[in-house]
């Protein structure tokens, strides 16, 4: 298993068959960022709701506490990016 760092990173682990697990996000209050780095630097790419699903990749992600995942939006597009594991169960 490859160490996560790049949205490049995380498409080439979802090209060879990287295995995932459906969570969901789970915030107080907030909507969660995926962001393009496992950084709050990071640029956003977009924020999911509450009890939105993401596919987590099994992989290690470089910066301790973030997960790489990828979300399924509704035009069936796969969006790959960093999202806080704290906030996924």
């Amino acid at each position: 298993m490859a160490t996560l760092s790049t949205q490049d990173d995380i498409r080439a682990a979802f090209k060879a068959g990287e295995s995932t697990t459906v969570m969901k996000v789970n915030t107080n209050k907030d909507n969660l960022n995926l962001r393009d780095t496992p950084s709050t630097n990071g640029k956003i790419l977009l924020t999911l709701p509450k009890g939105t699903e993401v596919h987590v990749f099994n992989s290690p992600v470089s910066v301790s506490g973030w997960k790489a995942v990828y979300y399924v939006n509704a035009e069936n597009l796969k969006v790959f990016g960093f999202c806080s594991a704290d906030y996924l169960a």
